[in-house]
């Protein structure tokens, strides 16, 4: 029987869950720890963000097989590739290239019945 790994709970700091996704991987002291490193990782940090209502993470958690990490696995590229992304940027307006490298994270969002995209701002009708 595997044995429980015990880590202290997520950090949320920046009050963007968007950035505290990016932030699901730190090093609070001197040991990395990765919020999203399984399936019950995903599922315990998405309760902590409050991203999903209790009942739906339970009925999940029922549905779910031992080890199917595949839903973990994805977040973590996902988050990985946003983080590149973002330290490639930061500190720079978005150029029209840059919009264009976030069209599958577009793609992503759109899935959602509500959703945003990440487009330019337009400022007294001129491109910014």
């Amino acid at each position: 029987m595997p044995v429980a790994q015990h880590r202290p709970p997520a950090i949320f700091i920046a009050d963007v869950l968007g950035l505290d996704f990016l932030n699901s991987i730190a090093t609070p002291v001197d040991t990395p720890i990765d919020w999203l490193d399984s399936g019950d990782g995903l599922l315990t940090w998405l309760a902590q963000a409050k991203l999903v209502p209790a009942d739906a993470l339970d009925e999940l958690k029922a549905r779910a097989m031992p080890g199917d990490d595949g839903v973990a696995y994805q977040a973590r590229a996902l988050r990985e590739w946003f983080r590149g992304f973002v330290r490639k940027c930061m500190s720079r307006p978005l150029t029209p290239k840059a919009l264009r490298e976030l069209e599958p994270l577009n793609r992503l969002l759109e899935r959602d019945e509500a959703f945003s995209q990440i487009s330019r701002h337009r400022r007294d009708g001129r491109d910014r």
